[in-house]
């Protein structure tokens, strides 16, 4: 197996796309895809530095494991304090709002997404985000601000909705980061409100609209 080989196994495990991977090393769009026998010092350093969890000797010559081991030798510690082991976690990637129809259902393809970051976040993780949108505009302040990063969980095709919780919809009218309510009338219509009303009034959309949805499990804001 190959060292290109052994790095697409292992942006498969963690998850990511692989133009993703290359980003966060530094590297241009098809890097992974142009290595030959062997990887650059300096982008073997960059890979050691964004994800520490991987094994090096496995990288380089296929021995062992992936995955560094979260155990630990304590005979070699002698007296030396013990410090906790943290999961780093997967990367998850932040994508344009353009890119949001290619993160179908609860699977990704990665076909045409945009990756401008990717963010190793594991409270995120945990509440099964698979990417990352930036707020654009003041629609939904002041829950969130411009700027902010919602951390997006796709969830299919939905039979059931968590009604006034914030979703990402792909829709005939683009990418809609708003509260949903049931229509009272009809089930199959969709109530889209703003936190901002006052400048932003609330609209209905037909579910058949709705090509893909996800909802928002997290926040990131800077001050």
């Amino acid at each position: 197996m190959s060292v290109k080989k052994r790095i697409k196994d292992f942006v498969s495990e963690i998850n990511i796309p692989i133009n993703a991977f290359e980003k966060s090393i530094n590297a241009s769009n098809g890097y992974v895809n142009s290595i030959t026998k062997s990887i650059g010092i300096d982008k073997l350093e960059r890979i050691i530095e964004i994800y520490p969890n991987l094994d090096l000797e496995w990288l380089l010559t296929g021995k062992g494991m992936m995955l560094r081991s979260s155990k630990t030798d304590i005979s070699s510690l002698d007296n030396e304090p013990m410090l906790s082991t943290i999961n780093p976690g997967q990367a998850i990637p932040l994508i344009s709002t353009e890119s949001v129809p290619g993160f179908v259902n609860s699977e990704q393809n990665h076909h045409g997404i945009i990756v401008k970051e990717t963010y190793v976040i594991p409270e995120f993780n945990e509440q099964g985000a698979k990417y990352l949108v930036r707020v654009n505009g003041s629609d939904m302040h002041p829950k969130f601000s411009n700027g902010d990063l919602l951390a997006c969980k796709p969830i299919g095709n939905p039979t059931f909705f968590q009604w006034g919780r914030v979703y990402v919809l792909n829709t005939n009218q683009g990418t809609l980061i708003k509260f949903l309510y049931q229509d009272e009338h009809d089930k199959d219509v969709l109530w889209c409100r703003s936190e901002n009303e006052k400048n932003y009034p609330p609209f209905h959309i037909h579910r058949k609209n709705i090509y893909n949805i996800a909802i928002v499990v997290g926040v990131l804001r800077m001050e």
